[in-house]
């Protein structure tokens, strides 16, 4: 859980031939934006299930964007 809210994290760690990278797949269960991400550790998005627009809600989810967090 992530600061008392319905997140789930898990860290994976990525061994490649000459380096190591932590990611975050993170499971948010919060209603109507329920939601698989991929983040790197800068919290950068590098997937979603659900790609959220900034028009739909005040927190984007869209490949490349740091991931802001739940109000």
């Amino acid at each position: 859980m992530v600061g008392g809210d319905r997140i789930l994290r898990f860290v994976l760690l990525i061994s490649k031939a000459y380096k190591q990278e932590h990611v975050f797949l993170q499971f948010e269960f919060s209603g109507k934006h329920t939601n698989i991400i991929v983040l790197n550790q800068d919290e950068v998005v590098l997937e979603a299930l659900r790609h959220i627009s900034p028009n739909k809600s005040f927190r984007c989810v869209k490949v490349g964007e740091k991931l802001l967090g739940i109000r």
